[in-house]
């Protein structure tokens, strides 16, 4: 790939990202409002459920298939989404935590 084609790339993909920007600060700013503290001592654990919903919404929102929550061993639940590639594509894992540890 040539220098100038490789920088029209890399300014489209900056446009994109900053056209990104504002829905996923307001994005952001609805999920950490909820306070998902993973401690029932401090926080109902509806709060972590709650949120726990947020993020299979915005999977699904986001194109993602088979959204569902999975109940884990110690009662909170992990989101789960999936999106096939492109043929050929290889596949990426991501995994974060939506709720806050103690």
């Amino acid at each position: 790939m040539s220098s100038g084609t490789e920088t029209g790339v890399q300014d489209q993909l900056t446009r994109r990202i900053a056209g990104l920007m504002d829905r996923a600060k307001q994005d952001l700013t609805e999920l950490v409002a909820i306070p998902s503290v993973a401690d029932p001592r401090q926080y109902p654990p509806e709060e972590c459920r709650r949120a726990a919903e947020w993020v299979a919404h915005a999977f699904a929102e986001a194109g993602l298939q088979d959204v569902h929550l999975a109940q884990t061993p110690d009662g909170s639940h992990a989101v789960l989404g999936h999106r096939p590639p492109p043929p050929g594509a290889p596949t990426v894992l991501l995994y974060c935590h939506y709720d806050v540890q103690p």
